[in-house]
């Protein structure tokens, strides 16, 4: 039975419900109360909870900017970030934006001795973006109601990475072979249990990733490292035997997992190798048919190898021309998926390449394609929404408030 931490009032019916469902044990305490009350929150978190679900208020931020308090926040914070956590933020904070900042309620508070307030909640509000907390932001209640069912659920079941491919992009049946390998290589050689679902839809595939919560980083680095260990496994087969003899494998069985290694990554890459190969054939005829009445086109020329370069990097997209739009659409179903992005879209990915935190971009990528699946079901798109407008909200100041405003429009239509 998990235990959890709740720090804020989030005692809503559907919360609770979920708590009891997956039988977890939970305190709550709350932050608009004395020093005392903060000072036993922060002895509490080094208890034996397994995850912490924080709301993070205007009140809590305003106490926090008390001499008083401010140390403890700051300790609080660090505490958490050891544990599992949720922070939950009201969009408008993110932004700075603090409505509950007036004068009344810094009266009501005894604050008034507090200069600039505004500009030390901002000084809270960075020092929570500039590290690695796992924050959301919210607008309404609902939202939040959902994303900390969302959550409770994933840590009592542990998982650990998802993302999502399109049906139909390039090499994702072979990506499937590949997960399926590393899966029997993980539980097989590190003692531990990964269990692996593929919920399929009409338009791709979400593949989620469990696994007990203490291993989640071992398992991840794992999965990044996997495409260097099967080169390995299919062209090496004595440091197979190495890697595989340091394993936690009964050694009776080693030889044979070794041969099942060899065997399944051998036939992996080269199912990758002629499906690239495939589908360079496929789309290099689909587009020079489509090219046969555009500017006298010639098969095989300098030329026209020219046109097919620039609409691979996209310079062709605009065109009112019928047959290079016919072959735009080509491109993209051969090559990223029967998920079609619309120019949106593209700005999203290309906002999220210039302006995303390197380890934070596949991520960001596969929420907005999950995003884009409208048969995918409801409540598997609610923390992929969050992910996609907090990265909005942080690159705020680049995109512009007009672009800002625009494409968080686009993401709240798609749930």
């Amino acid at each position: 039975m998990k235990n959890a931490l709740i720090i804020g009032n989030l005692q809503d019916d559907s919360i609770i419900g979920e708590l009891r469902i997956k039988k977890v044990n939970y305190d709550v305490k709350l932050l608009s109360s004395s020093v005392n009350n903060w000072e036993k929150i922060i002895e509490m978190i080094d208890d034996n909870y397994d995850f912490i679900i924080w709301k993070l208020t205007e009140t809590a931020l305003m106490l926090s900017c008390d001499n008083d308090y401010e140390k403890l926040f700051y300790k609080m914070l660090k505490k958490v970030a050891l544990k599992e956590h949720i922070i939950l933020l009201y969009e408008d904070n993110l932004r700075r934006r603090y409505n509950y900042v007036n004068k009344r309620n810094i009266e009501k508070h005894q604050l008034t001795h507090i200069i600039n307030i505004n500009d030390l909640i901002d000084d809270r509000i960075n020092y929570i973006l500039d590290n690695d907390f796992n924050l959301f932001t919210y607008r309404f209640s609902e939202e939040i109601h959902k994303l900390v069912q969302n959550y409770i659920s994933d840590e009592v079941d542990g998982l650990i990475m998802k993302f999502y491919i399109p049906k139909e992009r390039l090499l994702s049946n072979e990506l499937s072979k590949i997960i399926d390998l590393f899966q029997n290589y993980v539980n097989a050689t590190l003692s531990v249990n990964v269990m692996i679902n593929k919920l399929r839809t009409s338009k791709g595939m979400l593949i989620e990733f469990y696994a007990d919560k203490k291993e989640s980083n071992m398992i991840v680095n794992e999965w990044n490292d996997f495409p260097k260990i099967m080169d390995i496994f299919a062209s090496d087969y004595e440091e197979t035997k190495k890697i595989i003899a340091e394993s936690v494998l009964p050694s009776d069985k080693k030889e044979e997992f070794c041969m099942f290694l060899n065997k399944e990554s051998k036939r992996i890459l080269l199912d990758l190798k002629y499906e690239v190969k495939r589908k360079q054939s496929q789309l290099t005829y689909l587009i020079e048919n489509n090219l046969l009445e555009y500017e006298n086109f010639q098969l095989f020329e300098d030329n026209n190898f020219k046109v097919i370069e620039k609409l691979k990097n996209g310079q062709l997209i605009n065109s009112e021309n019928t047959n290079i739009q016919n072959i735009n659409y080509t491109y993209i179903n051969n090559i990223e998926g029967n998920i079609i992005n619309n120019e949106i879209d593209e700005q999203l990915f290309e906002l999220i390449y210039k302006l995303g935190v390197e380890k934070e971009k596949n991520e960001l990528i596969s929420s907005v394609n999950s995003l884009n699946d409208d048969t995918l079901q409801h409540d598997k798109k609610v923390t992929a929404i969050s992910k996609v407008k907090n990265f909005l909200i942080k690159n705020v100041d680049t995109i512009g408030e007009i672009g800002f405003k625009m494409l968080t429009k686009y993401i709240e239509t798609k749930v």
